[in-house]
């Protein structure tokens, strides 16, 4: 199921060209609108530039509604990690990993680092406007560290929403520092609302968050 989920997402990048639709210099990372399955010149229609406007290797010279499909990608790029893919084994979608005993360490590289899903750990992390280029996630969902991106490069809050920790209370620690506490009082894997944890973000460049769990029999270590 993953990788259709995983293929759909990256469907609506289909229309954006690099080369495929045309290689003219001007043209790379323009958008559009539709394919022309059908031989022929029908081009444009008579809609963005006039009538039978040339077909770009069977595409319509025309953004059209094409945005709207480069929308929903921005909503959805994600990087999904798969331990279970039952003719691959573990697989990273939008991204790398490597792993060790106790934690899953994965390297984004979906475009916008702002969304992670541990698939077969049902365990998902999301961030409002700061990017991670580093999780590192316990394998008993009790511990999460995030290497992050100040992109404002601003002192500002931020929120991050996390499903699937295990039950609990965490130490929001940023940069070594405490900055509170939250509660988890739903079960790992369970469906509920997602977590809502929010952060002081320092001013600069990067910083780390590390969400520690405070329960005693929790396999936790702070790195």
């Amino acid at each position: 199921m993953e990788r259709l989920n995983y293929g759909a997402k990256l469907m609506n990048l289909a229309n954006v060209n690099s080369g495929q639709i045309s290689d003219v210099a001007a043209n790379i990372g323009a958008s559009a609108w539709t394919y022309q399955a059908e031989k022929g010149t029908l081009g444009t229609l008579g809609l963005g530039g006039g009538t039978n406007v040339q077909l770009l290797n069977g595409r319509r010279g025309m953004t059209g509604e094409s945005d709207l499909g480069l929308w929903g990608a921005v909503q959805t790029l994600s990087t999904d990690l798969v331990t279970d893919d039952p003719i691959f084994g573990t697989v990273v979608y939008g991204g790398s990993e490597s792993s060790d005993r106790y934690s899953y360490t994965v390297l984004p590289s979906d475009g916008l680092q702002q969304w992670l899903n541990l698939v077969t750990q049902q365990l998902s992390v999301q961030l409002g406007n700061d990017r991670y280029t580093q999780a590192i996630v316990g394998k008993d969902s009790a511990d999460l560290r995030l290497d992050m991106t100040n992109v404002s490069g601003t002192a500002h809050t931020g929120v991050l929403q996390v499903s699937g920790m295990a039950q609990g209370s965490y130490d929001v620690v940023v940069d070594g520092t405490s900055q509170g506490t939250v509660d988890n009082d739903t079960p790992a894997g369970a469906v509920a609302s997602p977590l809502q944890v929010s952060y002081n973000v320092p001013a600069g460049s990067s910083f780390i968050l590390h969400l520690v769990s405070l329960t005693s029999h929790a396999k936790a270590r702070r790195r």
